[in-house]
């Protein structure tokens, strides 16, 4: 390239300023605004919350034009340059929202109800006019028939109104039972809607047809109402993608195995339904000891969103969980995916005991309640460069509402009762029955729905399949152990007599025919009556053996028998009246030394629980003398 002479310059020189009196704001006022937020964008108020000495050290730092020395037009030439950054302009903003629970068509709000519930107040403010008005839209809607993560979306109405309808929001209350369920409908009134109403314990989750700002709060019996909107709990994610795989560093305690957890995400504007990632286990010497692919729906979440300054707010999907058990040989777990993803990493120790604190901890997360997760966050390899190169994100999680299995809720599944090894000593007890759950025909035997002495009542016994006779069994709870003669007739023909001198009886009817029969009881003294066989109403209960728990401890052998889920659940009982909470340790037997995963869950060894006694009934213990 050939060199040439430079004719003419057009030069200009910058003089950092020496500014002495701190007492003239005006100079603040007199620096463009582009300057002002330039100067301040270090601070976290911003440019217009400044204080008069944090705008003099700001000022300090300014770099102004210089003029050259002589007379312009001999000694040097002027001339004017246009530059249109620096052309003063408002800045687009986004606008400020009123303090509360933001929910619209496509974002569900959840709150939790402590104990012991209250009235909950709700404050219902009409946000769609000034979204609006912002040119802001909902992006990405809910298809039509899905969830399924799509583009584009209509601008929200206002003023109460969603599409030209009347904008309501809807009210699930969740309980501690899967049949425990309610349904609020709101229709919205003007900018701002109020409602009330009484709830237990559990978790509201609020659904909108249009924009809207939800404020809540709990009033009891006792003590002043608090917020029931907390503040956002904030969850950091990694990105992986094309070119740009994600590792993390596996620590094990000493040659145990180690509990790792993975949770996949999709995010706009790159989505694949389904995405997929390849996981690779790395041992020591760099050799890959296990890969495989797992599969990321596009499944949008309805309670969490993306943290973003372009899109309000920027959806992301749900998470799909993938839990692995891994052996000490594995050191590193490195994923990989042609689609943009975020990745969060968890792990937990395998002999750390899960402490549980019940009800306490079965109720819905409430910040501050000091529970201890089962899950520890982990950080990817070099996390500050992946901060620094743009690859995390941060999105706003909320509680889930209780997943609802419907094969549970229709009774379809399989029940096993499990004796403990070696010798055992147990009573029956008599719980009350869920009238809200269905009744399974395994059950039948065990559930007894009462009967009134000296009325002849019209029942419909049933056994179990396949067998043409039913034997019930009658039970009677007296107050007093004074003999009274009893008399059992079904349909009018005598098939028990005998006189009765305990607390608790239990009496086994001759075989009947399976169907419809009536049962006439005779009995000297009062008593409850109980017959089993016969369905289930809203006061029936059912039979259940406990096994005496002391010093020694109960030892069940279990063996699973499918791939997938299988629940273990037990039921503590201890003296009615005792309030002292009680300390109760389990003990797993698992084989974690081989290579596990992935899996949806994980179970821990060990676990611990801290229970708090239920008052609200005494439950009868059979074949015992008061």
């Amino acid at each position: 390239m050939p060199r040439g002479i430079i004719e003419k310059m057009v030069v200009r020189v910058y003089a950092q300023e020496h500014l002495f009196d701190a007492t003239r704001d005006y100079r603040w006022q007199r620096v463009s605004r582009r300057l002002r937020e330039q100067l301040g964008r270090a601070s976290v108020y911003g440019a217009d919350l400044l204080t008069l000495a944090e705008q003099t050290q700001l000022l300090r730092q300014i770099w102004s034009p210089t003029a050259p020395l002589g007379v312009e037009g001999r000694a040097y030439q002027s001339r004017k340059m246009y530059v249109t950054f620096e052309a003063e302009a408002e800045p687009h903003r986004w606008p400020v929202l009123p303090a509360g629970l933001y929910v619209d068509p496509n974002l569900h709000g959840t709150l939790a109800i402590p104990e012991p519930g209250g009235m909950v107040e709700l404050e219902l403010l009409d946000v769609a006019s000034p979204l609006a008005k912002a040119g802001i839209s909902l992006n990405p809607p809910l298809a039509q028939g899905g969830d399924a993560m799509m583009p584009n979306s209509p601008v929200p109405k206002g003023d109460g109104q969603a599409g030209g309808t009347s904008a309501t929001l809807r009210l699930l209350w969740y309980g501690a039972l899967p049949s425990q369920r309610a349904e609020y409908v709101v229709p919205m009134h003007g900018a701002t809607t109020r409602w009330s109403g009484a709830l237990m314990p559990g978790l509201v989750e609020i659904m909108a047809s249009q924009p809207v700002v939800v404020r809540a709060a709990l009033r009891q019996k006792t003590g002043p109402a608090f917020n029931l909107v907390q503040d956002p709990v904030y969850l950091r994610l990694y990105e992986v993608g094309a070119g740009q795989a994600l590792a993390f560093d596996i620590a094990h305690v000493g040659a145990q195995p180690t509990f790792w957890r993975v949770d996949l995400r999709q995010a706009l504007p790159t989505v694949a339904d389904p995405a997929m990632v390849r996981y690779e286990l790395v041992d020591e010497q760099g050799d890959v000891v296990r890969q495989g692919v797992l599969p990321v729906p596009a499944l949008r979440s309805r309670y969490d969103w993306r943290v973003s300054s372009s899109l309000f707010p920027e959806w992301v999907s749900e998470p799909a969980h993938y839990a692995f058990v891994l052996p000490a040989k594995v050191v590193k777990v490195r994923l990989r995916a042609e689609t943009p993803l975020l990745v969060a990493a968890y792990t937990r120790p395998p002999d750390l005991p899960r402490s549980v604190r019940a009800p306490e901890d079965y109720q819905p997360d409430r910040p501050g309640a000091g529970r201890q997760p089962f899950w520890f966050p982990v950080l990817p390899v070099d996390a500050p460069t992946l901060l620094q190169e743009a690859r995390s994100a941060l999105i706003v999680v909320q509680s889930r509402p209780p997943e609802i299995d419907p094969d549970i809720l229709a009774g379809r599944y399989d029940w096993q009762d499990y004796t403990p090894e070696g010798p055992w000593r147990g009573r029956y007890l008599l719980n009350p029955r869920d009238p809200e759950t269905p009744l399974r025909v395994q059950a039948l035997g065990s559930v007894f729905r009462p009967v009134s002495a000296g009325v002849p009542t019209a029942l419909h016994f049933q056994g179990p399949p396949g067998r043409s006779t039913v034997e019930p069994i009658l039970l009677v709870l007296r107050k007093s152990a004074a003999p009274s003669a009893v008399r059992v007739a079904v349909d009018g023909v005598i098939v028990h007599s005998s006189v009765i001198a305990v607390h608790r009886a239990s009496i086994r009817l001759p075989p009947l025919p399976v169907g419809r029969h009536t049962l006439t009881v005779t009995a000297a003294q009062p008593g409850r009556w109980l017959i089993s066989n016969a369905g289930a109403d809203e006061n029936s209960v059912i039979r259940r053996l406990a096994y005496l728990l002391d010093e020694q401890p109960l030892e069940f052998v279990y063996a699973k028998t499918t791939a997938g889920e299988e629940t273990l659940t037990g039921v503590l009982q201890g003296p009615f009246g005792a309030t002292e909470r009680r300390r109760l340790r389990v003990r797993i037997g698992i084989d974690h030394a081989a290579l596990l995963g992935p899996a949806r869950r994980l179970t821990a060894r060990e676990w611990r629980y801290d229970l708090r006694p239920d008052l609200r009934q005494a439950i009868p213990v059979l074949d015992t003398p008061h």
